[in-house]
């Protein structure tokens, strides 16, 4: 029997993997197009913060102590930035997974129900 490059064998896809894939994609970038931003713009108010937090204490007190500081300016920020983030992805894929859903079942001739069933864990 010859040896046969694994690569050079092609079977066909299957098109509920090739949905449930997709479907994957589109997740996981809607989530890092979401949570990158949103948690860059939690440090960089923080910093933000942290810096008019520094100078009204100069200004008010003539010094500052950069613990608290830090505390009070970045911890806020960078925490709701953490918190919300998820949760804002998770609304947004609840609006967009149905119609990706929708769309991708007719566009492999699918169905929907069990593309649905399927990929119910990635929402």
């Amino acid at each position: 029997m010859a040896y046969r490059d694994p690569s050079s064998v092609r079977e066909p896809t299957d098109p509920q993997l090739a949905a449930v894939a997709e479907l994957g994609r589109r997740v996981t970038r809607t989530r890092i197009v979401i949570l990158v931003p949103t948690v860059l713009g939690g440090i960089a108010l923080g910093g933000l913060m942290y810096v008019v937090l520094r100078d009204w204490q100069f200004a008010h007190r003539g010094a500052h102590s950069p613990w608290i500081t830090a505390v009070l300016s970045l911890v806020p920020t960078f925490g709701a930035s953490l918190v919300l983030a998820p949760k804002i992805a998770q609304a947004v894929l609840r609006v967009l997974f149905p119609r990706w859903l929708s769309s991708l079942a007719r566009a492999h001739e699918l169905d929907e129900a069990e593309l649905e069933e399927t990929t119910r864990f990635l929402v």
